[in-house]
């Protein structure tokens, strides 16, 4: 009798471990989700430096575009300072490299004195 109830002791307290051992499997599952999660998370949030000669690169090309603007910044300022020297020409052309239209600009100041929508 007393064999009984001892093996049914053990018989529960193996029961117990293994129940046990099946939470442990299932919170180490969870753990490595979370890790998987965590992990494709700062996946997601790295940021790619560019390399330098990417950077090079861009900088001289910033560079390039500041020069030619200023460049034909001077020559719009220096052709309006000297108006008897104002060839229509050029003046044009460097009105379209600037990207100016004086024609559009004054047809939408008449309009904005007039109090008329632009459309």
């Amino acid at each position: 009798m007393e064999l009984l109830k001892e093996q049914e002791r053990s018989k529960q307290m193996a029961d117990g471990a293994l129940n046990q051992l099946a939470e442990l499997g299932k919170l180490q599952d969870k753990l490595e989700q979370h890790s998987q999660t965590v992990k494709s998370i700062k996946e997601k949030q790295r940021v790619r430096m560019p390399d330098s000669s990417e950077t090079i690169s861009m900088i001289e090309r910033m560079k390039a575009k500041i020069q030619k603007d200023e460049v034909l910044g001077n020559l719009y300022e220096d052709f309006g300072k000297d108006s008897d020297k104002n060839d229509p020409l050029l003046n044009e052309k460097v009105n379209k490299a600037l990207g100016i239209d004086p024609d559009k600009d004054a047809l939408n100041a008449l309009k904005n004195k007039l109090g008329i929508d632009k459309k």
